[in-house]
């Protein structure tokens, strides 16, 4: 198993946060390093079952786009089954915590008031 990670303060990185609607409850989080921009995301998609008998299927799904300079972005999609996305709020918390709050209209952080 490869992994990867990262590590930025948490002031630092932007944050999209599930809006609230619809049957994909997906975030973002994007971040630069040495001039290298990242955007890793989550998805848990919900839908109702082909043979109509009330059950909800999730698919989950993830990746992450990487662009260096102005060259075309690299996107690289995880394996069908293989993203751990335990959506919640523990990103949204860490940023509100440190003085940030989202609006939610315009989709960007600001300093609390």
């Amino acid at each position: 198993m490869n992994e990867l990670r990262l590590s930025v303060p948490i002031e630092d990185i932007h944050l999209t946060p599930w809006h609230g609607v619809g049957r994909t409850i997906w975030e973002e989080v994007k971040f630069h390093n040495l001039g290298v921009r990242y955007t890793v995301y989550g998805a848990i998609d919900r839908a109702l079952s082909e043979n109509s008998d009330g059950e909800v299927v999730t698919e989950i799904s993830g990746g992450i786009v990487v662009k260096v300079g102005e060259r075309d972005p690299v996107h690289l999609a995880c394996d069908k089954n293989s993203v751990d996305f335990p959506w919640g709020t523990s990103i949204f918390d860490a940023k509100t915590a440190k003085g940030q709050c989202f609006d939610r209209v315009m989709r960007v952080w600001r300093a609390c008031e």
